[in-house]
C-alpha cells in the first residue's frame, strides 16, 4: 500500500471514529437529560416505589451504554495490530454490530419478554428485560471477536473480515424485515426504513467500480448506513414527540434528523470512496 493510499485508509477510520464516538457522547447526553435527571427528581414524590423506581433508572442506563462498552472493548482487545487507531476503529465497528443485535432483539424478544414478566416480581421483571439483550450483545460480540483475534493473521480491519460482513449485512436485512411489523410505526418511521434502505442502495452503486469483492461492498455500505441511521436515532431521543402516531414524515423535526443522518452518510461515503478508489 502506498503512502497516499495510507493516508487516505487512515483518514476513512478517523472518521467513523470520530463520528463513534461523538454518537456515544450523544446517547449519555440524552440519557443524562431526558432520563436520569427526570427520574431522580421524582425522587421527591412520597407515592413512587423508589427501590422499583432505582432498579428501572438502572437497568436502562446499563442496557443504553453496555452494549457498545462492551462492543468496543473486545474489538480494541481483539486487534493484534500494535496500530492503536485500528484498535479503536475496530472497537466502533463492533458497535455498531452491537446496536443492531441490541435493537434487533429487543424487537423479537418483546412478546416472549411480556409472557415472561407475568411469572417473575417486579422490579426483577424489569432488570431482566433490560438485561437479556444487553447479555445476547455480549456474548454474540465475543464469540465473534474471539474468532477473529484467532484467525486474523494479516490483522485486517473488522471491516475486510468475512465473518462480520456476513454478520452485519445480515442483521440489517432483517432489520428492514422486521421493522414493519413494529406496533410503534408511524409515518416518521416508516420514511427512516425507506430512506436507509435507499442510502444502502445507492452508496452499493457508488462502489461498483471499486477493486473489492461484494461483500466488502456491502460491508461498506452497510457500515455508511448504521452510522447514518445511528444518527437519526440518537438525535430523535432529544425530540420525544418524533414517537408519536401522528408524527409527520416531513415534519421540521422529522426533515431535521433526515438532513443531519444524509450529511453523516455522504461524508462517509465521500471518504470511503478516497479510501478504496482505483
Amino acid at each position: 500500500m502506498t503512502k497516499k493510499s495510507t493516508q487516505q485508509r487512515s483518514a476513512h477510520q478517523h472518521f467513523v471514529i470520530t463520528v463513534g464516538y461523538t454518537l456515544f457522547a450523544c446517547i449519555v447526553l440524552g440519557l443524562i437529560t431526558g432520563t436520569i435527571i427526570p427520574i431522580v427528581q421524582a425522587f421527591s414524590n412520597p407515592h413512587i416505589r423508589i427501590m422499583n423506581v432505582t432498579v428501572f433508572l438502572v437497568s436502562l442506563v446499563v442496557s443504553a451504554l453496555l452494549p457498545a462498552l462492551i462492543a468496543y472493548g473486545v474489538g480494541g482487545a481483539s486487534t493484534k495490530s500494535k496500530n492503536r487507531r485500528l484498535h479503536h476503529y475496530n472497537g466502533v465497528i463492533f458497535g455498531l454490530l452491537a446496536f443492531w443485535i441490541n435493537i434487533l432483539f429487543g424487537m423479537l424478544n418483546a412478546d416472549f419478554m411480556n409472557t415472561f414478566y407475568v411469572t417473575l416480581p417486579t422490579p426483577v421483571n424489569t432488570a431482566v428485560g433490560f438485561m437479556a439483550p444487553v447479555v445476547v450483545s455480549a456474548v454474540a460480540v465475543g464469540v465473534l471477536a474471539y474468532y477473529y483475534h484467532r484467525g486474523n493473521g494479516k490483522q485486517v480491519d473488522l471491516a475486510e473480515y468475512r465473518p462480520f460482513q456476513l454478520s452485519l449485512i445480515g442483521l440489517v436485512v432483517t432489520f428492514v424485515m422486521v421493522i414493519p411489523f413494529q406496533q410503534f410505526i408511524n409515518g416518521y418511521w416508516s420514511s427512516v426504513v425507506i430512506i436507509e434502505i435507499g442510502l444502502l442502495l445507492i452508496a452499493y452503486i457508488c462502489l461498483m467500480k471499486m477493486h473489492l469483492s461484494v461483500l466488502q461492498k456491502l460491508t461498506l455500505a452497510a457500515i455508511g448506513t448504521t452510522l447514518a441511521f445511528i444518527t437519526q436515532y440518537v438525535a430523535s431521543q432529544f425530540l420525544p414527540n418524533i414517537y408519536g402516531s401522528a408524527t409527520e414524515a416531513w415534519s421540521i423535526s422529522a426533515t431535521t434528523l433526515f438532513l443531519a443522518s444524509f450529511l453523516v452518510w455522504a461524508l462517509y461515503l465521500y471518504i470511503t470512496r478516497l479510501t478504496y478508489r482505483k
